[in-house]
């Protein structure tokens, strides 16, 4: 009896911790079908009402040394920021941005791009379990490498992110700008090692959430990589 009683009581709290909500855990829609983050109406929000949301949904809230407030999200750190209508009522972006340098050089360059390429590739996971299959994916690189126009789209094998490949594609062409879309959400990895300067050098990575929906099919084509160029 006192095992059946166990039983029920850890099924319970399992079921209770379930459906606890989480800061970020936002897989409402609106009216439109957008996709929402921290539940922020893209077309009613103000700057005091983003202010209170990040409050109710974080705690007290820090700052990067450019006034952006910073949220820990889907296990990383990120600074936050809206782009507010000329009104300052209703977004057409809310944005997640990386926190941490975005520029280095050398060996410094690819530790900061691996560790991009590794982060984009979680997040992207830990999207598709919050909202869904994406629309598509797809990446740009040194096009040119592949007697191919620069702005050619590629996508690795199954339509699957690979990091051991897309670090590979850095070493040998030194630019990714990779890109998985939803209705309304874009995850965006943007590498550049083509320049000798920090200053031309960078790794980005962004989580976008807009206003406008996104086409259903890709509005280009994507080109299986690695292409075959008749070499």
């Amino acid at each position: 009896m006192n095992k059946m009683i166990a039983t029920v009581l850890c099924l319970a709290m399992a079921l209770i911790l379930l459906y606890l909500p989480s800061a970020g855990c936002a897989e409402a829609r609106d009216a439109q079908g957008r996709s929402l983050y921290l539940e922020i109406p893209y077309d009613t929000i103000t700057p005091e009402g983003e202010r209170q949301l990040l409050t109710d949904a974080f705690g007290d809230i820090r700052y990067n040394e450019y006034g952006k407030p910073l949220i820990t999200d889907f296990g990383y750190t990120f600074y936050f920021t809206v782009n507010f209508r000329e009104s300052l009522v209703g977004a057409d972006r809310i944005l997640l941005g990386r926190e941490g340098d975005e520029r280095a050089e050398g060996d410094a360059l690819i530790a900061l791009s691996e560790q991009d390429i590794l982060q984009f590739v979680d997040m992207d996971a830990q999207l598709v379990q919050r909202y869904g299959e994406p629309n598509f994916r797809f990446f740009f690189t040194n096009a040119k490498n592949y007697h191919m126009k620069g702005q050619t789209r590629f996508m690795l094998a199954g339509s699957v992110w690979d990091a051991e490949q897309m670090a590979e594609i850095c070493r040998k062409d030194g630019y990714l700008e990779a890109y998985t879309c939803w209705d309304n959400i874009t995850l965006r990895l943007w590498i550049n090692r083509l320049t000798d300067t920090a200053r031309g050098n960078y790794s980005r990575l962004y989580l976008s959430f807009y206003s406008e929906l996104y086409p259903k099919e890709p509005p280009y084509e994507i080109i299986d990589f690695p292409p075959v160029t008749g070499d």
